[in-house]
């Protein structure tokens, strides 16, 4: 898999009371839809920092839940980002993304988790390729 199909697979998850809430009060900040393709590692964390600065300070319920949405997209982002970084951009772990069906905190959820689960199987890759290496370095 590779880095632009990976974050074209994910979105900032929104709840329904979020979106109305925020079109009604005229607020559309914590309800945007994000994109990252082409965004650098560290862009991508400029945007995890703003997004989570926003969700510690939002103001009501629904937009703090429309900023943990960013918040969730943008951590997953920048996981993609890192396994990228170890392994190439063309080479990412094929690693399943969850249904993203459901109640938008699990979605946030498992839309965070799957990223990190993308840059824990590329850092065991590298590090299996790591000891290879040391061990035809050694003579093995």
């Amino acid at each position: 898999m590779n880095i632009a199909e990976a974050i074209k697979k994910v979105h900032a998850p929104k709840g329904v009371t979020s979106v109305i809430a925020g079109i009604l009060s005229n607020d559309f900040d914590s309800i945007r839809d994000q994109s990252a393709v082409g965004v650098s590692l560290e862009a991508a964390e400029a945007k995890l920092a703003a997004a989570t600065e926003a969700m510690n300070t939002a103001s009501s319920d629904w937009s703090y839940w429309g900023y943990a949405g960013d918040v969730a997209y943008w951590e997953c982002v920048v996981s993609l980002l890192k396994a990228a970084d170890l392994v190439g951009a063309d080479n990412l772990p094929d690693i399943p993304l969850p249904d993203l069906d459901g109640v938008v905190m699990d979605v946030q959820y498992k839309v965070s988790k799957w990223g990190k689960d993308v840059l824990a199987a590329a850092r065991r890759a590298t590090e299996g390729a790591c000891s290879d290496a040391e061990r035809s370095q050694d003579g093995e």
